[in-house]
């Protein structure tokens, strides 16, 4: 029997196939607003599996091709569900069978593309930018958003590291550490990421525009638009590495080898900063350097690179462990403020609210 499956929000069958790791070869098409390339997956088979089939979430995408060891298989895109999109179904070609047995591992590539009604991206005008040069992309695939980007296993049940390569004419960030940029002609550069912190789908993150970086730690930058790059480094500079050293000292030391910010643009919808740190597109809840006093508040994004390992889906009723989680996240963030601003923090009741 395959592995029990317990997120009730995910159409894959993820309790006989767990994503490993997942490689996204995407192009950014600021005309057409929309991504389109290759995505490639490494699939291994869960204790009991005995599928010949795998099934991903999928959202609005348009599948072009799926391959499964270099060779074309059946695939079928079945009707949509409401909010949780349309699974896609696929066949494991007849010489796969061994694959099926426990350990066994597949390696699937799919050609797609994003489409106009994709949840995941938010696309700005220049006019919607400080400066007015340049369009913006950003992505926010919390919390079951993932799958309109490209097909997985949208579940935070499940982890895998991740390869970025992403071509652009303007430049990108990711939930990665940037290994190196390659021009790719016509005015377009390839920007290669790594994320070798097993993490969910919800947690692919990109962003794409006039963009600039400036290091604020000696770990950690910062990334915004030219006009703000000053301000925003002398906000965070100051403080950003004495948080981290904190946390280290309370919790574990720091796993994701860089913490870097990304201030987006004033049109951001959804309030506030936003934090794109190696593993993770934050709220960033600030009240900066004021009159000289450090007032930095990174609790929000700070803590959640901290939780505890098995904390990692959403639904109370099918994760227990998710009412321990508020309280493990608020008390670790106001030990950050405790410790790092050498304040007393507020109290937390049981159920983890601030009073």
């Amino acid at each position: 029997m395959a592995t029990a499956v317990r997120d009730p929000n995910t159409l894959s069958n993820y309790g006989s196939w767990l994503t490993k790791h997942t490689t996204a070869s995407l192009s950014i098409d600021f005309e057409e607003k929309l991504l389109r390339g290759k995505i490639d997956y490494e699939l291994i088979s869960r204790p009991g599996n005995r599928s010949q089939e795998i099934v991903l979430d999928s959202s609005f995408v348009a599948v072009k091709s799926v391959t499964v060891g270099g060779s074309d298989v059946k695939w079928e895109l079945r009707d949509r569900v409401s909010a949780y999109g349309s699974p896609l179904h696929i066949s494991l070609p007849d010489g796969e069978e061994a694959a099926a047995v426990e350990g066994g591992v597949v390696k699937l590539s799919i050609e797609m593309s994003t489409t106009k009604e994709c949840t995941a991206l938010q696309w700005l005008t220049p006019e919607q930018t400080s400066n007015r040069k340049h369009p913006y992309m950003f992505s926010q695939c919390q919390a079951i958003h993932a799958r309109s980007l490209f097909p997985c296993q949208d579940t935070p049940d499940v982890k895998s590291t991740y390869s970025f390569n992403i071509t652009s004419g303007l430049p990108v960030v990711a939930s990665g550490i940037l290994k190196d940029t390659e021009d790719a002609g016509s005015g377009q550069t390839l920007y290669r990421f790594e994320q070798d912190v097993p993490i969910p789908s919800y947690l692919f993150a990109l962003a794409s525009g006039d963009i600039k970086t400036a290091q604020i730690g000696p770990r950690s930058k910062v990334a915004t638009g030219p006009d703000e790059l000053e301000g925003a480094k002398w906000e965070l500079e100051k403080d950003m590495e004495k948080f981290m050293e904190v946390a280290e000292k309370i919790v574990f030391p720091y796993r994701w080898g860089e913490y870097n910010v990304l201030v987006l643009p004033p049109s951001f919808p959804y309030g506030g900063e936003c934090a794109l740190t190696n593993g993770r597109k934050e709220i960033l809840l600030t009240r900066c350097r004021r009159d000289g006093e450090p007032h930095l508040y990174l609790r929000h994004p700070h803590h959640h690179q901290w939780r505890p390992p098995k904390c990692r889906c959403h639904c109370p009723r099918t994760c227990p462990q998710l009412e321990r989680e508020p309280g493990y996240e608020l008390q670790l963030g106001a030990l950050l403020v405790e410790r790092g601003l050498d304040r007393v923090p507020r109290t937390a009741n049981r159920r983890g609210h601030s009073r």
